[in-house]
């Protein structure tokens, strides 16, 4: 298992999580069996944006590359 690069986020120049990011892949000789999987987010928000409750949602999916 080999863990992806960190994404940029938006106000850092990057797409953030606007696009598909990759969070993980294994070769296909050791991806056979379970693994742990963890990501940091971080949230970055202008300094203007207004008080309230905001929400989102991450999905992950699993896709065979062979």
């Amino acid at each position: 298992m080999t863990a992806a690069a960190p994404a940029a986020t938006v106000l850092s120049g990057g797409t953030g999580l606007a696009a598909p990011k990759r969070l993980a892949q294994a070769a296909a000789e050791g991806r056979s069996g379970s693994t742990a999987l963890g990501a940091d987010l971080l949230l970055e928000v202008p300094v203007d944006t207004v008080q309230g409750t905001y929400r989102g949602t991450v999905t992950v999916s699993l896709f065979p590359t062979d």
